[in-house]
């Protein structure tokens, strides 16, 4: 038994009986894209081998699987030369050929460069080689057949824009009894180019100084759909964890359709603290550019009111509070206590409040104010 294979070229016009083609399909910039090759043969088929370039030289070929028209051949071998820009695979099997017929064979895994700009890559072939067995008395004889090519080709995607909020950011996310409350987080829009995007996931990098893990709680995120700022209807389905500085929801299926600007609003709880902090918006999904950031940072220094000018983060109201850290505690009674006794001014560090110099401020530090008058 012999099987013999020389490679067979023809240009894609010059149609053959036993006819190759590629798909087309789109894809983003650095995100894998599967393209079908179609035979259309009228002679069974024991063997094949395609030496396929992409122009420009953005794709790598990553996989080659089978279809059920080749389920009694072996898994092909394949090889990318980038730096040519070509890639060459082959498939042969001594069971059971290719019926004639018509119908995809297999289906490649294109990676498209990170840096593809928008535009179509062509896929073409450089070679097409079809063997068909031919059984004689002596054993089995493998030739190539008549065949030709029909290109096909990649459509490298605009990117997915992300887009700010015409309402923009939440410029209080406190209540002015300055209690924790489910409040607007982050605001924004994605703007979508040519092509239906489906998005799968969202990552919020906040930077903390005063937060913790456990302060930001019962985070869900709603359309927009007028873009005023305010959630409509109910959150998406999603899982949503808090790791460190950031926020991760994984398990949306949000598709937003060709050529339109959607809306989002993060939302939360967030316990009460002095907070200083910064909310960013990153995409994990391919295709995706762009990036926005909260107001500037917001402190809440000690001021009788709470409040600051412009600030990301107020507080007001908070009655009681007289040493303005944002906490109704033992150092408010000590200095209550020692103003209406007249040894603590009204302004001074927390250290001022230690009047026994037990370098504790504490319910003793009130008894030994009482007891010196």
């Amino acid at each position: 038994m012999a099987m013999y294979v020389s490679l067979w070229s023809m240009p894609a016009s010059a149609y053959a009986a036993n006819v190759v083609s590629l798909d087309t399909n789109a894809g983003f910039a650095g995100s894998n894209v599967v393209v079908a090759l179609r035979i259309a043969n009228d002679s069974t088929l024991a063997g094949l081998q395609f030496t396929i370039r992409d122009t420009p030289n953005l794709l790598i070929l990553k996989s080659v699987t089978t279809t059920s028209r080749l389920s009694s051949f072996p898994t092909p071998s394949f090889n990318d030369n980038d730096t040519l820009g070509v890639a060459t695979i082959l498939c042969f099997t001594f069971g059971a050929p290719i019926a004639i017929g018509s119908g995809d064979v297999l289906l490649l895994t294109f990676e498209i460069s990170t840096g593809a700009p928008p535009g179509d890559i062509s896929l073409t072939f450089d070679q097409i080689a079809l063997a068909h067995n031919v059984i004689h008395n002596n054993g089995v004889q493998s030739i190539t057949v008549e065949s030709s090519g029909v290109p096909g080709a990649i459509k490298v995607l605009d990117p997915v824009a992300l887009t700010p909020h015409p309402a923009g950011q939440p410029a209080n996310k406190f209540d002015q009894t300055a209690q924790a409350i489910d409040q607007d987080l982050f605001r924004f829009g994605m703007t979508n180019s040519a092509y239906p995007f489906r998005l799968t996931g969202l990552t919020f990098d906040i930077g903390y100084t005063q937060l913790s893990d456990s302060d930001l709680t019962s985070v869900q995120i709603f359309e927009d759909t007028n873009g005023d700022g305010t959630p409509d209807g109910s959150s998406f389905f999603s899982n949503i964890s808090i790791n460190g500085s950031n926020i991760t929801v994984n398990g949306l299926d949000i598709l937003i359709p060709a050529e339109t600007i959607r809306y989002y609003v993060l939302r939360g709880t967030v316990a009460l603290n002095q907070v200083e902090d910064q909310i960013s918006l990153s995409i994990p999904s391919d295709g995706v550019i762009g990036n926005i950031e909260d107001a500037t940072l917001g402190n809440i220094p000690a001021r009788a009111d709470g409040i600051v000018p412009d600030a990301v983060h107020t507080a007001t109201g908070f009655t009681g509070d007289v040493t303005f850290d944002l906490s109704r505690n033992i150092i408010d009674v000590v200095k209550i206590v020692g103003v209406l006794l007249g040894n603590i001014t009204m302004d001074g560090e927390t250290s001022h409040y230690d009047i026994n110099k037990d370098t504790l401020v504490d319910i003793t530090d009130v008894s030994f104010s009482f007891s010196k008058y």
